[in-house]
């Protein structure tokens, strides 16, 4: 039973109307706190026997937006801390380390991003796929009026715990139109992902392949001032883990609820 447990461990941490919306034509410069906090179920069947663990983290984040070339903003993205807690008998990697690391680099008004770099807190394997969430941090708007629609692919390369492992999500957003944040205003944008999964590896002196997809859903709010007001994210995938040598076939679901609160004191 060491085996799938360390695998299981492994892939749980792998694995994110008020005034006119068009009032809103970008995202604003200014410095301002999040408070990020997810929790990760994990339920696999092994041999007729069903094992659960949970995961959760919670993190507090710090974004600066200014002024850049042109048209465009510049954009640092600091994890000023970050805590991890389990249920899983296998201990978790140390996050303390990525703490104080950030991102930086352009954006456009509408937050697509440009060149970025890592600080050196951010470095590794671990390091890398930390920085790349954070990348990901603020939506980025394909326009501001209510009724706009656009889809965007991403595709996400886990190299981490010995293996190779192949994420595509294809996101339909939508401009849902106009709701009220503490009383302003907001623009309210939704997004339906559809997720596919591959990949294979070696942990502990064993080959591994994983294959497998599921399905999210997003709301974020953006002020009518262009300030981002944090959202709300799910996501339930199943994939199936099979270990040759073994003999073993370990079906999985994973499902991911987020929460990104606006934490600036008023």
């Amino acid at each position: 039973m060491r085996q799938p447990m360390s695998l299981l461990t492994i892939f749980t941490l792998s694995l994110s109307t008020a005034a006119p919306a068009q009032k809103v034509s970008s995202y604003a410069p200014g410095t301002h706190h999040y408070r990020a906090s997810t929790t990760v179920d994990v339920t696999q069947s092994l041999m007729g026997q069903e094992q659960k663990i949970q995961v959760s983290s919670t993190q507090v984040l710090t974004l600066t937006l200014g002024p850049g070339a042109g048209d465009s903003l510049r954009f640092t993205l600091t994890l000023d801390s970050t805590s991890t807690t389990t249920t899983a008998p296998v201990p978790l990697p140390d996050q303390s380390r990525f703490m104080g690391g950030s991102i930086s680099g352009s954006m456009s008004p509408s937050g697509a991003l440009g060149a970025s770099s890592a600080s050196a807190a951010l470095v590794g394997d671990e390091g890398t796929a930390v920085a790349d969430e954070m990348k990901r941090f603020l939506p980025a708007l394909h326009g501001f009026t209510s009724g706009t629609t656009w889809t965007d692919t991403v595709t996400i390369n886990d190299g981490r715990n010995g293996g190779q492992v192949l994420r595509t999500v294809v996101s339909n957003y939508r401009i849902a139109g106009d709701t009220t944040v503490a009383g302003a205003p907001a623009l309210q944008v939704r997004r339906h992902s559809t997720i596919t999964m591959s990949g294979k590896g070696n942990a502990q002196g064993s080959d591994f392949e994983l294959s497998g997809g599921g399905t999210g859903e997003a709301t974020f709010l953006v002020s009518r001032r262009g300030v981002y007001l944090g959202g709300a994210i799910s996501d339930s995938t199943n994939f199936t883990v099979t270990v040759p040598a073994q003999g073993l076939t370990i079906p999985t679901t994973r499902k991911r609820a987020s929460k990104v609160e606006f934490s600036d004191k008023s």
